[in-house]
């Protein structure tokens, strides 16, 4: 599946926040696992930790005990949080080794400043390394690599400004032959503190680009989902995401379609928008395809999209449908091919 984002944790997200309310606190901190454990399972996000959070995990369970003892919270038990906490944890790879990537830079700071929420000096300085690695490697990848967004325990704003003045970079796997060593660097680096937060950028993600490489059903049901999350103002987390419709599409058409697509880029967002229509149960004007045999109750139909292309798919008497097939208008007075239903039988 298409990967979308590359998503690298800090350990000041994984403190119990301070809000001066114990159980909003330890609420809000149940829910960031329950949220973070949700977005590593998903198959078009990667997730990383910053660093080696070993040293860190005492300073995780000192965070949670100070919570529940000093405030006698009894809506968790604590010793389950922590277990919770560090299996995560331990199950994600350490950044550097992630990436093949190790970035010493100097003099890093961000705009706004992030490195505020940091809990010692050491943290502050992983911190920087860390922010200073993702600049390095928005230099170096293009518009098809997935977007690095780090969780933070604070962020004031989805995007930060990054300065810093690189040292060496020392990658096996990426070209960094851009990137000035000895030299100075700005960049733009995405952050979030929540779940909430994290989603919030998938209004940047291009869903027509999704689209353009999909090769997979499950790339064209991703982008059908950015697409659809992005236009509802409703759609906040996790949740909602995971409760957005998607057509039903037949095993043959994400290949015809990414073919078609190469050549006929135009055609994109007009597809898209028929998919998106379709897996909204809208009411679809199309056509059926009278040269091509019904298959038991599903009746062959067709689609324009725009003037050149047309979208085929077999349709059951209660409406539902399945996807099959995208291809140019034909010129000639040949039956349109539209391969056998593979999901509505």
């Amino acid at each position: 599946m298409t990967k979308l984002i590359d998503l690298t944790i800090d350990l000041g997200a994984l403190l119990v926040p301070d809000t001066g309310d114990a159980e909003d606190a330890v609420s809000k901190y149940n829910d960031l696992l329950v949220g973070l454990y949700e977005l590593a399972g998903l198959d078009w996000i990667e997730a990383c930790v910053a660093y080696d959070m070993g040293c860190y995990v005492d300073i995780i369970n000192e965070r949670i005990i100070q919570t529940f003892d000093e405030h006698e919270i009894k809506i968790s038990d604590p010793e389950t949080l922590f277990r919770s906490t560090v299996e995560f944890l331990y199950r994600l790879p350490i950044f550097h080794s992630h990436h093949d990537i190790l970035v010493e830079a100097d003099s890093v700071s961000t705009d706004p400043d992030v490195f505020d929420s940091s809990v010692d000096e050491d943290h502050r300085s992983r911190m920087k390394e860390c922010i200073a690695s993702i600049a390095v490697l928005n230099e170096i990848y293009d518009e098809s690599t997935p977007r690095n967004i780090m969780l933070l325990g604070f962020a004031p704003a989805p995007l930060v400004k990054v300065a810093s003045e690189i040292v060496s970079v020392l990658s096996d796997k990426h070209d960094t032959s851009g990137v000035p060593q000895p030299g100075e660097i700005e960049s733009a680096v995405h952050v979030c503190d929540s779940e909430a937060g994290f989603m919030k950028h998938m209004d940047s993600i291009d869903a027509e680009r999704i689209m353009l490489s999909a090769r997979t059903v499950e790339d064209i049901h991703l982008a059908v989902r950015v697409a659809l999350f992005k236009r509802d103002p409703k759609m906040k987390n996790i949740e909602d995401w995971n409760s957005i419709p998607v057509p039903n599409i037949g095993a043959r058409f994400p290949s015809e379609c990414n073919r078609v697509l190469k050549s006929d880029r135009e055609a994109c967002g007009r597809l898209l928008e028929a998919l998106v229509e379709i897996a909204n149960g809208g009411a679809i004007v199309s056509r059926p395809i009278r040269s091509t045999r019904s298959v038991g109750d599903l009746k062959p139909r067709r689609k324009r999209i725009g003037t050149s292309h047309r979208l085929h798919f077999w349709e059951l008497p209660g409406k539902a449908i399945e996807v099959a097939w995208f291809c140019k208008k034909l010129k000639t007075e040949k039956p349109p091919y539209i391969p056998d239903p593979t999901v509505l039988k």
